[in-house]
């Protein structure tokens, strides 16, 4: 599948493939732009091939690319082959110009983003890093354009991540006797257990305003109206009422605290047995700054019960750096945005979810987190969800975009 996609893309970019430098790294693909300018750092723009599994009805078929009412429905379409063709179409008819950028341009198309990315981006990025292969900057997936994402906003927000939150999931477990369950003790392993989920759901991390989200309110405050700009401009007096209002909605509650997620709860294995194990998982995404160990003594404080066990389990991934909001690298792709989306009130965002850019974190102080996607808050159902799909005109929109970003460099 991916060979015939690569195919695909020689076909459809001739001058991409005879002009830049390619490498394949096993199914994933990394392309070199040679720079006029070769004392100037590069810079890295990502997307991915891959693609998660198509569930559901559809009202077109998954994979066909069907146009249809002015959208182009696919899997992948906003998540991320979208983004991966805008990029190639830019450059295509960049080169048809004869354009060479100022400065090196790399392009880093994984193949495996959706189960981490260790055999594609994390060996290219291992690979560029023994090659004393730094970048001025890094552009990947990310934050979009938000249309009714922020309290008191009525323009649409764009999005930039500047960090994005990390990964962990911990085991709890307790052992106890067991027995038949026509004679239980006053709480069995599975009551012990549930009380402890219980008491995490019901005491969740404290809200933190700090970093990317403080970034956030700064750059949307100006735009809100009142009453709403008044409280943001000044939300490190009136943090009880921002938290409040950002606990309404999971994504904007998860942008101000570390939260928990129970996802597994494993025990017994018959109706009349009470079990002597209990195990259950629950599934973190922590916030920059918040440690390890800070994360385990909230969560063995709050169940407060020492015969529950906690494992950290393996995949961890520690939440990104914040990237520089004052330099050159973020006011070009705000630039860029506000041209091609003039409607939009351009921000800094904390990304909830993990990238493919982590693997550069090594090799890039700075790294950003963009898909020029104009979406209304229906839309984000659709990736990872059924009838995925983007408008012909934004998709022209996206192919602009990345051509300011090359022009630009």
């Amino acid at each position: 599948m991916f060979l015939e996609f690569h195919q695909f893309l020689e076909q459809k970019f001739p001058l991409v493939h005879s002009k830049l430098k390619k490498e394949n790294h096993g199914l994933s693909l990394l392309f070199q732009w040679e720079g006029k300018e070769k004392q100037l750092a590069p810079i890295l723009l990502m997307a991915h091939q891959d693609v998660v599994p198509p569930a559901g009805e559809w009202e077109k078929e998954p994979f066909s690319g069907d146009l249809h009412n002015g959208y182009i429905y696919g899997r992948g379409t906003l998540d991320d082959k979208g983004a991966l063709l805008a990029i190639l179409e830019s450059v295509e008819s960049l080169l048809k110009e004869n354009y060479q950028p100022k400065r090196s341009i790399y392009f880093a198309f994984g193949h495996d983003e959706e189960l981490g990315g260790d055999n594609g981006n994390r060996k290219m990025a291992e690979i560029l890093k023994s090659r004393g292969i730094t970048f001025d900057y890094v552009l990947d997936e990310g934050g979009t354009i938000i249309h009714g994402i922020m309290p008191g906003v009525k323009a649409p927000v764009a999005v930039i991540g500047i960090a994005e939150k990390g990964y962990l999931s911990i085991e709890l477990s307790i052992e106890t006797d067991g027995g038949h369950s026509s004679m239980p003790p006053p709480k069995t392993s599975v009551g012990l257990l549930s009380e402890a989920i219980a008491e995490l759901q019901k005491h969740p991390f404290p809200a933190k305003i700090a970093g990317a989200t403080e970034k956030l309110f700064k750059f949307t405050a100006p735009e809100m109206e009142f009453p709403m700009k008044i409280v943001f401009a000044n939300y490190k007096l009136l943090k009880p009422v921002i938290t409040s209002q950002m606990e309404k909605t999971e994504s904007t509650n998860a942008s101000v605290r570390t939260t928990m997620a129970p996802t597994i709860f494993d025990a017994g294995t018959k109706e009349n047995v009470l079990p002597m194990k209990a195990r259950a998982v629950v599934n973190l995404r922590t916030l920059p700054g918040d440690t390890l160990q800070y994360i385990l003594d909230y969560i063995t404080k709050t169940i407060n019960n020492p015969a529950i066990k906690l494992k950290v389990l393996p995949d961890q991934i520690e939440a990104s750096e914040v990237s520089d909001t004052d330099n050159e690298a973020f006011k070009l792709i705000s630039q860029s945005v506000s041209e091609v989306f003039p409607q939009a009130v351009v921000s800094p965002y904390l990304m909830l979810a993990t990238t493919d850019s982590k693997h550069y974190r090594s090799i890039s102080k700075n790294i950003y987190r963009f898909n020029p996607w104009d979406l209304q808050k229906d839309d984000l159902k659709r990736i990872h969800g059924n009838n995925e799909r983007i408008s012909t005109k934004n998709y022209m929109e996206a192919i602009t975009f990345y051509r300011l970003i090359l022009e630009r460099n």
